[in-house]
């Protein structure tokens, strides 16, 4: 290490400057500080640094105009070192340091208190640094770096008490962090990490390969984790988990999960979970879990569950539960594996069920009906018959509920013939009324299809009970044939 003492600080007030320990004529003033400075960069030192009281100045030699008593040099090839203020220190060619600061490497800046800066180009002239800012990696906060900022990598930039870590990334706002190559974090608590991720937006964050990388502007607290996921994002709140999921949504409080999930999404607080669920949505709080669930959806508040459940739906307020399940009519609903419900209000219960005439309730389809067993005995006038009921009402055994009280068929009938007797009275001439004939007329049109209707029930029973008889027989006779 060698030291100047030549100059102390009277030489910067015009007073003399004597004593050196190079063999050159004695000289005084200003004009000693010069030729010194002269011979220092003709020298194998190469140059001198320039450093206040205190100061370091390493790795070069050549000075500024006036160097000051007490200086340290290195010796180095051809470079400048400039240690601007009390206790900062400067290595590198051309480096500089303010007020208690660092700057480390080839033209090193390092323009605010306290701040470190490290790299070549690391910093930029005229470009303030930051009050405690660190600056690590070749032409890192090229941009500027904001107050307690730390930018970390190849070009990074970081703001107010922001972290950005990664070749090219960019850490803009309060708090926020960018990791890995190319990574921007734009508003305060912005998390990015990723090549070239982007999260957009204040607590906005984005993890993966160009996760969020267009996002819009005004956007805030989107989340996007994966490659390419949440790529272009207008809205609040939205969260996509998965690569490409959520890559192009339009609203808010979006939620997507798993690949290509919610890849396209127009409308608010939709749901998709699963590869490819809900990955065309147009609309707002509809759900879809399963792997291509809801594969394609415009309307409200549909529901799909199940592999390709729900998919190519235009309505609303439909439910779909089952591999391939659709109900694809306002209000549908279709559950079971295959289950379909085309018609409004429609309802397919079952796999492969069919329901395909508005407002019914369909178990089966042709050929593939199902029985509904454990019925209760119907009350209401809406409830449903069980063959209990009907086959007591055919046999003249069981009440017939109605408002104004209960009838069996015997005693309905027992009403019959009185009212036939009745109409069938002779009466005299003077006592024929029309009203009555016509009443008498009624009555016995009533019980003459009444009649043919209980006949055919009656046949019917008849039919079911001799078909039961021949299944009793049929499985008598197949279970001797297996005995023998």
């Amino acid at each position: 290490m060698m030291h100047i003492g030549c100059i102390d600080r009277a030489a910067l007030r015009g007073k003399s400057a004597a004593g050196s320990n190079l063999s050159r004529p004695r000289q005084t003033g200003p004009a000693a500080c010069r030729h010194r400075v002269a011979l220092l960069a003709s020298c194998t030192l190469a140059a001198a640094a320039l450093a206040f009281s205190g100061s370091s100045a390493m790795a070069g030699c050549v000075s500024g105009d006036f160097p000051l008593a007490g200086a340290d040099l290195l010796d180095g090839p051809n470079c400048r070192g400039t240690a601007a203020q009390a206790g900062a220190t400067a290595v590198g060619n051309l480096a500089f340091a303010s007020t208690r600061s660092t700057a480390v490497g080839d033209h090193a800046r390092a323009l605010g208190d306290y701040a470190t800066t490290v790299g070549a180009f690391a910093g930029r002239p005229g470009v303030y640094t930051g009050h405690g800012a660190t600056i690590v990696g070749h032409l890192a906060g090229a941009a500027g770096a904001g107050i307690w900022s730390t930018a970390i990598g190849a070009s990074t930039q970081a703001s107010l008490a922001a972290i950005a870590a990664g070749s090219y990334s960019i850490a803009i706002g309060g708090g926020n962090n960018a990791g890995n190559r190319g990574a921007i974090a734009f508003g305060d608590y912005g998390i990015a990490i990723g090549t070239g991720a982007l999260a957009f937006g204040e607590r906005s964050t984005a993890v993966g390969a160009y996760a969020g990388d267009g996002a819009g502007d005004g956007s805030a607290v989107n989340s996007a984790f994966g490659s390419r996921a949440g790529r272009s994002v207008t809205g609040n709140g939205n969260t996509a988990v998965g690569q490409q999921s959520g890559s192009t949504v339009n609203g808010s409080s979006n939620s997507a999960f798993g690949a290509a999930a919610g890849a396209a999404v127009t409308g608010n607080a939709n749901t998709a979970g699963g590869a490819l669920a809900g990955w065309v949505v147009n609309g707002r709080n509809n759900a879809a879990y399963g792997v291509n669930a809801g594969g394609s959806i415009t309307g409200d508040a549909n529901v799909a569950i199940g592999a390709s459940a729900g998919r190519s739906i235009t309505a609303s307020n439909t439910i779909a539960v089952g591999t391939s399940a659709s109900a694809s009519r306002n209000g549908a609903v279709a559950i079971g594996n295959g289950a379909s419900a085309t018609k409004p209000q429609a309802v397919a219960i079952g796999q492969g069920s069919l329901a395909n005439v508005a407002s019914t309730v369909s178990v089966g389809s042709a050929g593939k009906e199902r029985r509904i067993v454990n019925v209760a005995a119907g009350i209401k006038p809406t409830d449903a018959v069980n063959l209990g009921q009907l086959q007591a009402l055919l046999s003249g055994q069981a009440p017939v509920a109605s408002p104004a009280g209960t009838v069996n068929l015997a005693q309905f009938e027992a009403l019959l013939p009185a009212a036939s007797a009745t109409a069938a009275a002779p009466r005299p001439a003077a006592a024929a009324d029309p009203s009555s004939r016509l009443i008498d007329d009624v009555r016995r049109e009533l019980r003459q299809e009444f009649q043919q209707a209980l006949a055919d029930l009656r046949a019917l029973v008849q039919r079911q009970q001799q078909e039961i008889v021949g299944l009793k027989h049929r499985k008598a006779t197949a279970a001797r044939t297996a005995r023998e």
